[in-house]
């Protein structure tokens, strides 16, 4: 296929990747503003001049005595937004500066009364290219979020070429991209691709050029939201798994959601192999059935999202929806339409009335991950939900009640966020009346074999491949892995070694190579001690006089675990000591969350009556 073959206009309805002319599309600058009355998202065109104030000739008029009649004015100039301030009487401020004339930058806010302003990007802004397999996964869920929000469309390829084309293959790929657009290499001969606001025929006719053009040998294409966000990279390796001599372009279907995958796997619930996971799925089955709210601690990738599905689908709420969401992968002037809703011309854009989140879970849960993200107004509007059990869309007067059993996540410490004012003390009343701690997956090293076992089902299943399982020299460098991402990182591995694997097994070549290196080890998992059993009482000393202390008492390196639970105990009764028994201060003096500090405590056993008082 030739450049002349391919359409040269740009648009919804018609196929068009010319090159030269996707690289000059630029993304359309709205002005997103919330009001007493209502939210709007103005579009603004280069030279427009968009006037603010409490006089009805104004482009947006708003009834406030703190506006001057014709306050402020927002304009493009060469493609930047400017405001302007008209002499008010209450001045105009940006990011809580007063200005007279300002360049308005993505994430900046203007206030003027009770009016406030930003402004927003209908199309992904033009960006540093995305280098790696992380970074382009958070693009594909930050391009979800915005799909979702404009009810667009947008595709993922994965493609192939040749060895011995190397970089060069990619330094021409890109230069057939947009600026909005997303490439990142996933392995040697294979890169994928995130085609912004694409139809299905507008990225086959994307995949079909550079196929011809390019030196890509064969493209897999998946497409968003027929496929889940998550599911976008699976898919689309999939595809490409399909193609052949003849059919070098494949798009695959979504999977029959009445036609689960991998039945015999999932039937059975989440992998729990460890003690520590064993006694937190005990206490979610007896969570389940309850509508308490409950507050998921633990490390990005450590499955909270696992656990607050497994809370929801063992309790009488798993016949109705479950709604989940990232915090932190929403704009914070779009929260409160995505959890909320909006009614029809409530904004430019709002063509019709849209429930949010908590109506959509009506009757069932919802999950709010990295609830930590959120911003104060944000978590202003949540505690209003939840003491009320009402919602309102935004440009509505009507309350609507909902019903739903609220699951709130987080890595971050709440507690200190609440000491520093960063997070609102009375939400986080309302939603840690249960908390759980989810281990890291290097606390819990008995699950890494059945969650690879699991991980390369999957990936067979998705790929077409049938690699038949984990060479013992690769198992050992999972198992040496501290895993800093967690079981998020692990299957991420597994899918990796799978589509670039060139026998029958995953051998320790197709892992990557930080794994490949064995720089870092699995730490040994914690044991639990019961509380019938006294901590040991040690006395007073160095730590390092403790280790050679325990270390010889343990003649040599034998126990070695033994050893450095002894030091950690030593450790945390000697703060205590220095704090007069006082948590808080004992955390401080260790430079550690409270909560973290009472988790250890509890797992050697250490309660109050160990001698000190509290």
């Amino acid at each position: 296929m030739s450049n002349d073959t391919i359409d040269s206009k740009l648009s919804t309805t018609e196929v068009a990747f010319e090159p030269s002319m996707i690289r000059s599309v630029s993304p359309r600058i709205s002005l997103l503003i919330f009001h007493s009355e209502k939210t709007e998202l103005r579009t603004l065109s280069e030279g427009q001049r968009l006037v603010i104030g409490r006089d009805s000739t104004a482009d947006i008029a708003v009834v406030d005595e703190r506006l001057s009649r014709r306050h402020a004015f927002f304009q493009v100039v060469s493609g930047e937004v400017w405001i302007e301030d008209l002499d008010s009487t209450n001045g105009t401020k940006l990011d809580g500066q007063p200005v007279t004339r300002e360049r308005l930058l993505a994430g900046s806010e203007v206030k003027m009364g009770s009016v406030r302003a930003s402004i927003h990007v209908q199309a992904p802004a033009p960006g540093r290219p995305v280098e790696n397999h992380e970074g382009f996964q958070h693009a594909v869920a930050r391009e979800a979020i915005r799909a979702r929000f404009f009810a667009r469309s947008f595709a993922l390829l994965t493609v192939k070429g040749g060895k011995e084309e190397g970089a060069d293959a990619w330094r021409s790929l890109r230069g057939t991209l947009r600026p909005v657009d997303q490439l990142a290499p996933y392995s040697a001969d294979i890169a994928e691709i995130l085609l912004a606001e694409a139809t299905l025929d507008e990225a086959r006719a994307f995949a079909e050029h550079i196929v011809a053009e390019v030196p890509v040998r064969r493209c897999g294409i998946a497409l968003y939201p027929a496929t889940r966000s998550t599911e976008l990279i699976r898919q689309s390796l999939a595809a490409l798994r399909q193609t052949s001599g003849s059919e070098k372009v494949r798009s695959i279907a979504p999977r029959d959601p009445t036609k689960p995958a991998m039945a015999k796997i999932v039937e059975g619930g989440p992998i729990v192999a460890s003690p520590l996971m064993r006694e937190l799925y005990e206490m979610v089955a007896r969570l389940a059935n309850s509508a308490i709210p409950v507050l998921l601690l633990g490390e990005t990738g450590s499955g909270k999202e696992v656990l607050a599905r497994a809370l929801h689908d063992k309790g009488l709420r798993a016949d109705k929806p479950m709604a989940s969401i990232n915090c932190a992968a929403i704009p914070a002037t779009l929260m409160e339409s995505v959890l909320f809703g909006h009614t029809k011309g409530a904004f430019t854009g709002a063509v019709s009335d849209s429930p949010g989140l908590f109506e959509e879970a009506h009757g069932g849960s919802v999950f709010l991950d990295e609830i930590g993200e959120l911003s104060a107004s944000a978590q202003a509007a949540l505690l209003r939900v939840l003491e009320t059990r009402c919602v309102r869309r935004v440009g509505s007067s009507r309350e609507v009640e909902v019903d739903v059993r609220v699951v709130t996540a987080t890595h971050r410490d709440l507690e200190a966020m609440c000491a520093s004012g960063e997070f609102r003390q009375d939400l986080l009343y309302r939603i840690n009346t249960m908390v759980l701690q989810i281990p890291p997956l290097r606390e819990r090293p008995e699950e890494i074999a059945p969650l690879c076992e699991l991980f390369l089902a999957r990936a067979n299943e998705t790929n077409n491949s049938s690699i038949g399982g984990i060479a013992r020299e690769a198992m050992q460098a999972l198992h040496r892995h501290a895993w800093p991402g967690n079981v998020r990182e692990l299957r991420n591995v597994i899918d990796r070694a799978v589509v670039i694997a060139r026998g029958e097994q995953i051998v320790e070549a197709d892992l990557p190579d930080g794994l490949r290196e064995g720089t870092s080890f699995t730490a040994p998992p914690s044991v639990g001690t019961s509380s019938s059993t006294p901590a040991p009482q040690v006395e007073p000393m160095g730590v390092v006089e403790a280790l050679r202390a325990a270390m010889a008492a343990e003649r040599g390196l034998k126990d070695f675990k033994s050893c450095m639970e002894r030091v950690e105990v030593e450790i945390l009764l000697d703060a205590l000591r220095q704090a007069d028994g006082n948590r808080t201060k004992a955390a401080a003096l260790l430079d550690m969350p409270v909560r973290t500090l009472s988790h250890k405590l509890s797992r050697h056993g250490i309660k109050k009556g160990f001698g000190i008082g509290e």
